[in-house]
């Protein structure tokens, strides 16, 4: 993918992602309590806070939802899809082939608001244009919060249609193509998984572990594995937690090449202009004189709906620690 379509993936992403972002607010803001608006932003951000701390916010929060995928969900996306090309660039597959059967089975645990769904789509839509074969590819996203995967669906909904309508059919014509394979499920089942067993199969768990998951993370990625032998896996976290997705990894030395780093190069650079102006618009309407009587912390909720959007995901909350794996 070039620079020239990378752009116009980034800018139809964003436009995603603010779309979604509207509806889902269409839904969730009190139109008779204006106040009201104002405290659940507060206390979704204090939740979403509480990543620093290495807890686990409230996602089944509908605003906690939606505010994650207008900070987080961008660059999530780009490190699902920057960690495949770190995978694919350095050998771990034939040829930077993404699936050698042609058919390709992705398990993503704690899938949140779907950013594995769009890498991989992004990760196909490459190998299309490098000439490769790919017919199908199916991705089984399993999540305990019914809302993050909601608000995730509407993204992929939206950014679905965006590229069915983007008239720059030269720069995204394999992105069209790559979407048209893609066949997502979130209602997953293992003996549903086990049918797709002719696929090349991966499996992904992106910043799933906490203290208080850890031994049910584990549980989940270690059925999943034993159900799925997959060819490929990559589990993310954040440095607080770094030792917990170690200790949750199913995959061993012996039987997989292993890439273990703080550092892989992005995919996609810079910011999004237009999400950080939608959440600066929101901070203007929840902090104006008669909606924020009741905000116990109007600087905090200023100062986070305050900061620039962007696609890298340095500098949140400490290192990204990735673990790529591939069979040997």
């Amino acid at each position: 993918m070039n620079e020239l379509t990378k752009r116009a993936v980034a800018e139809t992403l964003e436009n995603a992602i603010i779309r979604a972002a509207n509806h889902e607010m269409s839904h969730i803001w009190d139109d008779w309590v204006a106040a009201n608006n104002g405290i659940a932003v507060e206390n979704a951000l204090g939740s979403l806070r509480s990543l620093q701390r290495g807890g686990i916010p409230r996602y089944d929060d509908r605003w906690v939802a939606l505010l994650y995928s207008s900070w987080y969900q961008p660059s999530h996306i780009n490190m699902a899809y920057s960690m495949i090309a770190a995978m694919t660039q350095i050998g771990f597959t034939n040829g930077a082939t993404l699936t050698n059967s042609g058919d390709l089975h992705v398990v993503d645990f704690g899938c949140g608001a779907l950013a594995m769904q769009f890498g991989v789509c992004l990760a196909v839509a490459d190998s299309l244009e490098q000439g490769q074969t790919i017919r199908k590819v199916r991705v089984d996203s399993i999540d305990t919060s019914q809302s993050m995967i909601d608000v995730g669906l509407k993204i992929w909904k939206e950014f679905k249609n965006l590229i069915e309508q983007d008239e720059r059919t030269h720069l995204l014509c394999y992105v069209r193509q790559a979407i048209q394979l893609m066949d997502i499920q979130t209602c997953t089942s293992y003996e549903e998984i086990r049918k797709q067993a002719k696929a090349d199969r991966w499996m992904s768990s992106l910043h799933t572990v906490y203290p208080a998951n850890f031994i049910g993370v584990k549980k989940a990625l270690s059925s999943i594995y034993k159900t799925v032998t997959p060819l490929a896996g990559f589990i993310t976290s954040h440095e607080a937690n770094a030792i917990r997705a170690k200790l949750t990894s199913p995959f061993t030395d012996s039987e997989y090449h292993k890439l273990e780093t703080s550092s892989i190069a992005y995919q996609i650079v810079g910011y999004l202009p237009k999400l950080t102006q939608w959440r600066n618009t929101l901070k203007q309407i929840v902090l104006q004189p008669s909606a924020d009587a009741k905000i116990g912390d109007p600087d905090f909720v200023s100062r986070y709906l305050s900061n620039s959007v962007a696609w890298g995901w340095s500098n949140r909350l400490g290192d990204t620690k990735f673990l790529i794996y591939a069979k040997r």
